[in-house]
C-alpha cells in the first residue's frame, strides 16, 4: 500500500467562498472566542518526528483538512430552500 500524497488528501471545493457565515454575527454578539477554522490548518497524516523530518524537503506534507465552521461559506443560507 502506497503512502498518500498531499494531492490524494485534498478536498475538492465547489467554488470560492465569498459569503460571510451567519455564525459570525451570532458569536460576535455572544462575545465568544474565535470558533472559525482556517483553511490553512491541517491534521498531519503521520505526525511522527521521523516522518516530519524526512518530509521537510517537500512543499506540503500529507495532511487532512481540519473540520469545522469557516468564516466564509459558498452557499447563501438565505437562498436555500426550506423543508417543512
Amino acid at each position: 500500500m502506497r503512502t498518500p500524497t498531499p494531492a490524494d488528501l485534498e478536498v475538492a471545493t465547489l467554488g470560492q467562498c465569498t459569503i460571510e457565515s451567519p455564525m459570525q454575527r451570532h458569536w460576535a454578539q455572544a462575545g465568544e472566542m474565535e470558533i472559525f477554522v482556517s483553511d490553512e490548518d491541517k491534521i498531519l497524516l503521520d505526525d511522527s518526528l521521523t516522518s516530519v523530518c524526512g518530509a521537510l524537503t517537500q512543499e506540503r506534507l500529507p495532511a487532512f483538512e481540519l473540520a469545522g465552521p469557516r468564516r466564509s461559506i459558498f452557499f447563501d443560507p438565505a437562498k436555500l430552500p426550506v423543508r417543512s
